[in-house]
């Protein structure tokens, strides 16, 4: 018959989420790789998903199935290794789960063998009861494909941090890096900050690529012009001292903010321009204003034309 579920929403969802693979440890035995999870791992979940008073456990039977004098280590030392088999009941409310479980012991002194062996054997056993409750107990590990086993995630400011490095090497501007970041956090804000932990995972794994980076880059392209203008000006660059500026940012290609890459329009708007680069650039945008006063216009004759022959 139907009936209500005894866990929460809360409780629901963790026992449904995927197995973190930093809790999954592997050891080799009979040529193969095996993948368990710990007993104080597993303890300690119970304690975190159903609550320290609201579970416990009961060792319904122990029993020894073997016992036999063994040699030790590689001296060879005469010792003993034993072999135990438990059944454990787990009780959480009122649901009941019972797990079977085998633990072995070796050692030079019988009565720690026995022991060794009888507490894996429990531990064992309370793994595979609380196995049945879902994959933080390591029921995903059940699955040959360990599909519910989930990569750690590195925290946000791990990722925010590489994420920070793949966009600089890629080449977004600071300005570039702005709009690209409102676009994806969908208007949230413009920094990586604002950016969802599986936007900031899919940058550090895939990059970003050349097309995307133009794309933002000319899309901040006007702010960062109008941003590094008004910092020209207030530095106290004259119009004809921001020509001389630019053609000197430029290598000569042109006089003006239009021809400026975006990367040193940022370190302008990032800097600001010192006195001495405000006070050359204006000498020399001075100098050039002077010098193209003094030149007479194409159209003007510097010599007297000569008569035409007589037809």
């Amino acid at each position: 018959m139907p009936h209500d579920d005894p866990f929460t929403p809360e409780q629901l969802a963790a026992l449904a989420r995927p197995l973190d693979r930093a809790h999954v440890k592997t050891r080799s035995q009979s040529g193969q790789t095996l993948s368990y999870v710990e007993g104080w791992h597993a303890i300690a979940e119970a304690n975190r998903i159903f609550g320290f008073g609201a579970w416990d456990r009961e060792t319904l039977e122990t029993r020894c199935v073997s016992e036999r004098e063994r040699l030790i280590g590689r001296q060879q030392k005469p010792g003993w290794g034993v072999t135990y088999t438990a059944r454990v009941r787990m009780r959480v409310g009122a649901i009941v789960r019972d797990g079977c479980g085998a633990g072995h012991g070796i050692d030079v002194d019988p009565g720690q063998a026995h022991e060794s062996a009888l507490k894996e054997a429990e531990t064992d056993a309370m793994k595979r009861a609380l196995m049945t409750f879902g994959n933080p107990f390591g029921l995903a590990l059940y699955d040959k494909e360990q599909r519910e086993v989930a990569e750690p995630q590195p925290d946000m400011a791990t990722l925010t941090a590489q994420a920070s490095i793949v966009c600089n090497r890629a080449g977004l501007t600071i300005e570039g890096q702005q709009a690209f970041c409102h676009r994806f956090s969908r208007g949230r804000g413009g920094s990586l900050f604002h950016l969802s932990q599986e936007t900031l995972i899919h940058i550090c794994r895939n990059g970003i690529n050349p097309e995307t980076v133009t794309q933002f880059n000319a899309a901040a392209q006007p702010q960062l012009q109008a941003q590094a203008s008004i910092t020209c000006r207030n530095a106290g660059l004259t119009f004809p001292g921001l020509q001389a500026f630019c053609s000197e940012l430029t290598g000569g290609d042109g006089d003006h903010l239009d021809f400026v890459t975006s990367d040193l329009l940022a370190q302008i708007v990032s800097n600001g321009i010192s006195p001495e680069t405000v006070a050359r650039c204006n000498a020399a945008g001075e100098a050039m204003t002077v010098a193209a006063d003094d030149e007479p216009p194409a159209t003007w004759q510097t010599t007297e034309p000569t008569a035409s022959p007589a037809p």
